[in-house]
């Protein structure tokens, strides 16, 4: 009668085993799929301003919030009342986004200085700023705008 009995624990150490492995895998899977997507669009969510000539200027915002697997920018110029929304998708650290202008009228687009349809990738920068660059045929990055917190940049002005 022994042999059963400790057949049997065997047995039920190798169930209780292999529920526990399927439950950390489970767990593993939930963390990896959902947990490192919100962690790495956490940093950039929020309204940004953009920095010209060393100070953050209110009239052009960059508003950034989370969208299904990725996020929604929405770039704006509020000194003329014109605004683009466009999908980002988060990898790498950074926001990698297309700007369209499809008329290729520049004024129908708060950003100057930008082709007709921009390939642009969003980092953190030093100071914990956002910089833009603009992706460049071949891959090169160009640096075109650097953007402060707007709670941040609230702080900062007397």
């Amino acid at each position: 009668m022994s042999a059963p009995r400790a057949h049997a624990g065997g047995s039920r150490r190798a169930r209780a085993l292999a529920i526990l492995v399927l439950l950390l895998v489970a767990a593993a899977g939930t963390t990896g799929c959902r947990g490192s997507s919100s962690a790495a669009v956490g940093p950039f969510l929020g309204t940004w301003q953009r920095v010209e000539a060393g100070a953050p200027n209110p009239e052009f915002t960059l508003t950034i919030a989370a969208q299904g697997d990725g996020v929604e920018l929405t770039f704006a110029n509020l000194g003329n009342g014109m605004s683009e929304s466009v999908a980002g998708t988060v990898a790498d650290g950074s926001i990698a986004c297309t700007l369209p202008n499809a008329d290729g009228d520049s004024s129908a687009s708060p950003l100057a200085n930008v082709p007709t349809e921009s390939d642009l990738r969003l980092s953190p920068g030093e100071d914990g700023r956002l910089v833009v660059d603009l992706v460049l045929p071949g891959g090169a990055l160009e640096p075109i705008w650097t953007y402060q917190r707007a709670d941040e940049a609230s702080l900062a002005s007397p």
